[in-house]
């Protein structure tokens, strides 16, 4: 970790509150908000779009979507607890609810991969917690089952992936930032609701060096400088 909390933090700051704060102007700088969430038409089909071509990962603004259900299986349940010696009168923990493994014809919905967390929203108005690259194809773990074939609308939590946004393209700049100026390579990283790390390749990382890190990223931020990045056929990635 870039430092380690010290005794006097009464909250400790470290690349998880410097990635947390960053991300409040990070999302300043990319929020060009669009006041009304339309959902974007697409054409029933009955072979779903795969990950890598998602209207998710086509246009990240893309708030909603209809488009039509492919299929629709119950999730799997939940290992059992592992098998121990219990207290008399111990509680039982519930059973867990059933899961629904819904397949769209496409979809706002970010699966979870490359270090960012899946997108939450509604699929036909039934809640989706998650969703899951399943051997390519995008699959949403909804509350309640919808019938194949029925068209539906796909709305985004709008909060929920601008937050994820922000702090991950916080993450790339503070790992830029320590690659070239320290030769720092991160050897890992994680998002959260609550919080986020980076981890950088250095046994030591001081306050100065910390501080250093925080205010050239500021800086950056309030830059704005633009940047255009080339797409590739999803295909195509593996070879790059």
């Amino acid at each position: 970790l870039c430092r380690p909390p010290s005794a006097s933090d009464p909250s400790p700051r470290g690349p998880r509150t410097t990635a947390r704060r960053l991300l409040i102007a990070v999302a300043a700088a990319q929020t060009a908000a669009r006041s009304v969430v339309t959902p974007v038409a697409v054409a029933p089909m009955a072979t779903p779009v795969r990950c890598g071509e998602l209207l998710c990962q086509r246009d990240s603004y893309a708030r909603a979507v209809s488009t039509v259900v492919v299929s629709c299986e119950p999730r799997a349940a939940a290992a059992a607890a592992a098998p121990g010696k219990k207290g008399k009168g111990a509680a039982v923990p519930p059973p867990p609810l059933p899961e629904w493994e819904v397949v769209l014809g496409d979809t706002v919905l970010f699966p979870e991969g490359g270090g960012q967390p899946s997108d939450a929203g509604t699929v036909g108005g039934v809640q989706c917690s998650r969703v899951d690259n399943v051997d390519g194809l995008a699959r949403h773990v909804l509350s309640a089952p919808l019938e194949p074939g029925t068209a539906v609308d796909v709305v985004l939590d709008w909060p929920r992936r601008e937050d994820n946004m922000a702090q991950h393209s916080a993450q790339h700049l503070l790992t830029a930032i320590a690659l070239r100026k320290w030769g720092y390579d991160t050897t890992s990283w994680g998002l959260g609701d609550a919080t986020s790390f980076l981890e950088l390749g250095t046994p030591e990382f001081t306050p100065l060096m910390m501080a250093e890190l925080e205010a050239e990223a500021n800086e950056a931020v309030k830059a704005g400088t633009a940047r255009d990045y080339p797409r590739y056929p999803a295909r195509g990635r593996r070879h790059l």
